[in-house]
Formats: structure tokens, sequence, C-alpha cells
């Protein structure tokens, strides 16, 4: 009876602040950022590094999952996102591009207020979170908007995104002839989506879903300012001194050795130790000390056929020297 009370109590606080008016003025006098990365990919964290209360922050603004609950967001972006199969854009017509182009503009413009995380009397510039927008990524520039790409291994946001229970999301991808044409390009790639997709692993399949939403990043990301999660992890100074000088003065130092609160980084185990770099090399490793050895040889043949190029398979290091 008291949960239940309790629950009626925060939906109908959460629909109140649904309608209460997020900023007052608004004046954009800096360039907008975009961090575009996947779930459970450190998006979050990298984000709040730059929210204060002058900023619009505004979460993952191409995604529209349908929620258990009402919601005014989701029901907006519903009515201007292109309807796509599991939410997942990639697949771009012209008039695609242009509708979203013109809905980006209007928040660059200060419209659509209610969409903001946080409140603040005046808000003079915007970050948003992408989950779902690597393959816009090259529209970005055209709209004054400076993308950082982030990434994490594909292990260690695999176990969290099966930590989570996330769904999968590589259907789409293995079913749309463009991205067999674009990603897809050899047969190898082709029978291994297949093959895993029916007799694969949770763990392959989730390493799938990384390529999928990653794919054309792994194109591209030399061309853009790209962190890595493990390195925010393990030396955050030097990492997040790769963002040029003009954005750094809106960085928030202080937070970065804060975990995130949507992050397994979060638990009271990680905040007691997270200025110990030898715990934090431990736990980077954690997920590969589960595999075994039947798991590995899968993982390393899955990181040759897709060109996985970035990272080691079986360790947290990166390998950006084979690139």
């Amino acid at each position: 009876m008291v949960f239940s009370k309790m629950i009626k109590i925060n939906l109908l606080k959460a629909s109140i602040k649904a309608f209460l008016p997020k900023f007052l003025f608004y004046k954009k006098k800096h360039k907008s950022i975009a961090i575009i990365g996947t779930r459970r990919g450190a998006t979050t964290y990298l984000q709040g590094l730059f929210i204060d209360n002058s900023t619009r922050s505004i979460d993952q603004p191409f995604e529209h999952f349908p929620r258990k609950y009402w919601s005014r967001t989701v029901n907006f972006k519903k009515k201007e996102i292109p309807s796509r199969d599991l939410n997942q854009l990639f697949d771009f017509e012209d008039n695609d591009i242009n509708h979203l182009k013109t809905y980006l503009k209007y928040f660059e413009n200060g419209k659509y207020a209610f969409i903001d995380q946080n409140f603040g009397f005046s808000k003079n510039r915007i970050v948003y979170k992408f989950t779902e927008g690597s393959y816009f990524i090259d529209q970005f520039s055209e709209l004054k908007i400076f993308p950082i790409i982030i990434f994490r291994h594909p292990i260690g946001q695999a176990f969290s995104c099966m930590r989570n229970k996330w769904g999968h999301i590589y259907y789409p991808y293995m079913n749309s002839s463009f991205f067999i044409r674009e990603f897809l390009d050899t047969p190898n790639k082709i029978n291994l989506f297949l093959n895993i997709d029916k007799f694969g692993t949770e763990l392959e399949k989730r390493i799938l879903d990384w390529y999928c939403s990653n794919a054309y990043l792994l194109k591209v990301y030399q061309n853009y300012v790209t962190l890595f999660y493990e390195n925010l992890v393990l030396d955050p100074i030097t990492e997040i001194k790769k963002i040029p000088k003009e954005y750094m003065e809106y960085v928030d130092l202080n937070k970065l050795n804060k975990p995130s609160g949507s992050s397994y980084l979060s638990e009271n185990d990680f905040k007691s130790k997270i200025g110990d770099k030898g715990y934090k090399k431990k736990h980077l490793a954690k997920p590969f000390q589960k595999l075994s050895s039947l798991e590995k040889r899968k993982i390393d043949r899955i990181f040759a056929i897709l060109e996985i190029k970035i990272y080691n398979a079986f360790d947290a290091s990166l390998n950006l020297t084979n690139n």
C-alpha cells in the first residue's frame, strides 16, 4: 500500500515537472556540443561534465522507445523523429536528413524547453547526448554543433547492457540492404551475423549490437575528437584534454572523479576507491576475467571478421596503432 502510494506521488510529481518551464530566457552564446556514443557507453557521464544551470541538457533527442508510463517528451519525439524499427536511425533519405536538421534547429533557437533535463533561469548553450546519432554525425557541422565521440570496449559495454537487461538492436541492421552494402561487405561478415543471430550466445549478440551502433564511427572517428571510456576511468585529466580549449572552459574538472548516476561506477565500493588507479584497472579487467577459453576464441573471431581494430579483444587497452 505504501509503495503504491509512493508511485502515485512520484508520477504526479513527474507530470507537474513535465509542464514546468525549464528556463525563462535563452540566448545562444556558445557553440553547441553533441556527445555521441552507445547505450552504457559513458555518454551520460561525459555530458554531465559540461552541464551547469546555464546549459540546455538535451538527452537523446532521436530516441523515443516506448515507456510504461505517460511521457510528454517521448510522445513529442514520436511525432518528430522518422519512424524506424527499434528506433535505429542509420539509413537516411534526403527528406529525413532535412527534417532532422529542422528539428534540431528548433532546439538551437531556444524552442521545446520542456525537453531539457535541468532547470535554470537563463541558458546560453546546449549539450546534447546521442546514443542513436552516430550515422548523423557528419550533419552536425552544418548545424554548428561540435561532435565528441566516446567509445567503450565492446565486452565491457556488453556486460553492462546485460546487467541492465537492454534489448538487442542489431536486427534492423542485418536486414538492411544499405547496412549490408556498406558494413557487411563480405560473405564472412554476413554469415557471421546470420550464425550469431541463430546460434550465438547472449554476449556474442551484444557485440553485434555494439558493432551496429559504431560501424560508421569506426570509419570516421579519426576526423573527430574521440574519447575512450577506459582512459576516462584511468587518467581522466589527460583524456578530457583532447577536447579543444574553446570547449574545455565549460568542463567541470571537479566532476571527473565522480561517477555517473546511471553507471555501474556509482556503486559505493567504486566511489570509495575512485582515486585508486590500481583498483580502477581491476574494475576494467573484471568483464574479461569472466570469459572462458571458448568465449575468447569466438570473440577473437568476431573482432577479426568485423575488423574491430581500435581495441584489443581480451583486455580494455586500446590498439590504435593498427588503424
